[in-house]
């Protein structure tokens, strides 16, 4: 398992039912044993009076992945699309036009055509 220290850029995997197979950016601003504490880069508190903190498990964290600019993507290709303040896992199904491609997403079970 990774271990993870204060300040390290981490990716939170799936927040709770709604979630799933989304991942939100954040930092470790403390650990404690086998949980972090997350400052999300994205996501607010619920009285908006700055950025959402929570604790973590490890098996929920993984390392920000590098970005890697594409030209191009293939039918049936996974990708990951941002929206609504977080990555989400998605899969290929058309093309809508030279440069948008229209995505499934398995975890919600809808199809966008906004990238």
């Amino acid at each position: 398992m990774t271990r993870f220290k204060r300040g390290d850029h981490v990716e939170v995997k799936g927040l709770g039912s709604g979630f799933i197979g989304c991942c939100y950016d954040g930092n470790i601003i403390s650990t404690c044993r086998n949980e972090y504490i997350v400052q999300f880069r994205t996501l607010l508190e619920n009285d908006q009076s700055g950025p959402l903190r929570e604790f973590v498990k490890a098996e929920k964290l993984r390392p920000k992945p590098a970005f890697v600019e594409v030209s191009s993507f293939r039918l049936g290709e996974t990708v990951d699309v941002y929206a609504n303040d977080g990555w989400w896992t998605g899969r290929i199904i058309s093309k809508f036009s030279e440069s948008e491609y229209v995505v499934h997403f398995d975890s919600t079970n809808q199809d966008r055509k906004d990238y």
